[in-house]
Parts: structure tokens; C-alpha cells; sequence
């Protein structure tokens, strides 16, 4: 009896605890929405509805998905467009330009008028700037320079990042299919001791025992399959996948 009353005991104080736990995940997802925190959300599924492991995204279609990739490859068109400008502000340049007025004559004793206009043309020619376009260009192209070794570096970090999450994924699928296992067990093991003790082989002891070991691994089988759902959001993250 007392180790029953202390099985309720520390049920009621988990209870609690995980009471807390909820209220607070609820309070964070709703200020996440920019609703109030105390606002109840209905779960379209369960932690244990089961979640397809997902096939491996090659190294090109994830590069292709990912907007940090597109921006750098961005980031390398705009600096090839400052060389271009940088080159072209020290070329020839030809402006012409037409202004023209309305007038009358001086001395006005007929009252006509006439068109004063004017046609400008002209011709720079940078020669006086000995090495500044070769300076200026320089800089230019050690800009496309910079964002191609960026684009190479983001790229390397980018398949590493998709071979950790891939791993954890594989950890984590393996990890859960073991505590479903182990979860088939101890229901096996909870049905022989009920049966036991109502046929009066084992005593109440024994299917508590039985009762308490399937709680804690089915409380670890959760624990996977949450790890699990995390595991293939990570990866999903990753690969910049599109999930509905």
C-alpha cells in the first residue's frame, strides 16, 4: 500500500510538472503567432502519429534550394557589375547636347521674333589619370574575388551541415525504431505479470513493477519519436525543403 500511495504520489507531482511544461510551450508558439499566450491550440497530430523518413537530397538540388546559395551567387554578379562601372568611368565619353530660346529683335519696331538655339558636342578623354583605372579596376575584381571564396566557403558549410543533420536523422530513426521495440517488450512483459498474478503466480508487487517499467520506456519511446520529429525538421531546414 505505501508503495502504491508513493507511485501516486510522484505521478501527481509529474503531472503537475508537465502541466507547467505545457503552459509554457502553449505560451510560447502563441507569442510566436502573435496571439495571447493563453490562447488553446488544437493539434491536427499526435507525437506518436508516425512520420515518413525522408530521402536524402542530393548535394545540387540542395544547393539550388538554398537562399543563402542564391545570394551569394548574387553577391558575385553584383561585384561583377562594380568592375564593369569601374572601368566605365574612365572611358571616352561623348555628351552633345541642344538648347535653344525664344527672342525677339532688338530693336523691336516689327513685333517678329526668332529661334536662338544651339547645338554643344563634346569629347572627354581620361588621359591624365595614369594607373587610377588600374587601381580602380583592381579593387573591383578583388571584390568578385572576395564573394566567389565566400560562395566556396558557404558551399563546404552548407554539405556539412546536410551530413551532420543527415546523420542525426539516422541516429535518431534508429534510436526510435529500438524504443518501439523495447516498448513491444515490455507490453509482453506487463500482459505475463497481470496474468500471473490473477492466476496467483506473482503478487501485486511484481505487476507493479512490470507497470512501472512500461511507463519509463514508454515515456523514452516518446522521448525518441520527439527527438525523431525534431531530427527530420532540422533536416528539412537543411535541405530547404518545402513541407505542407
Amino acid at each position: 500500500l505505501l508503495k502504491v500511495v508513493a507511485g501516486l504520489s510522484e505521478a501527481q507531482y509529474s503531472q503537475i510538472s508537465l502541466q507547467n511544461n505545457y503552459e509554457v510551450a502553449l505560451h510560447r508558439f502563441n507569442t510566436m503567432l502573435g496571439r495571447e499566450g493563453a490562447t488553446e491550440v488544437e493539434l491536427a497530430n499526435s507525437i506518436v502519429d508516425s512520420i515518413s523518413m525522408p530521402r536524402r537530397i542530393s548535394i545540387e538540388e540542395m544547393l539550388v534550394r538554398r537562399p543563402d546559395m542564391q545570394m551569394a551567387m548574387l553577391s558575385i554578379r553584383v561585384a561583377e557589375q562594380g568592375v564593369r562601372v569601374a572601368r566605365a568611368q574612365y572611358n571616352p565619353r561623348l555628351t552633345a547636347g541642344l538648347r535653344g530660346s525664344w527672342q525677339t529683335y532688338n530693336p523691336n519696331s516689327s513685333g517678329k521674333t526668332y529661334v536662338d538655339g544651339a547645338l554643344v558636342v563634346g569629347l572627354n578623354v581620361p588621359i591624365f589619370h595614369w594607373g587610377e583605372r588600374r587601381y580602380a579596376v583592381s579593387e573591383a575584381q578583388s571584390g568578385v574575388a572576395v564573394a566567389a571564396n565566400n560562395l566556396e566557403q558557404l558551399e563546404e558549410d552548407i554539405v556539412l551541415q546536410e551530413a551532420n543533420a543527415w546523420n542525426a536523422l539516422t541516429s535518431r530513426y534508429s534510436q526510435m525504431q529500438s524504443s518501439l521495440h523495447n516498448l513491444s517488450i515490455a507490453g509482453e512483459n506487463l500482459s505475463i505479470s497481470t496474468y500471473s498474478y490473477r492466476e496467483g503466480q506473482a503478487t501485486v508487487l511484481d505487476v507493479l513493477q512490470a507497470q512501472i517499467s512500461w511507463i519509463q520506456i514508454y515515456t523514452n519511446a516518446i522521448t525518441a519519436r520527439f527527438n525523431y520529429a525534431i531530427a527530420v525538421s532540422e533536416y528539412n531546414l537543411v535541405t530547404a525543403l518545402d513541407v505542407e
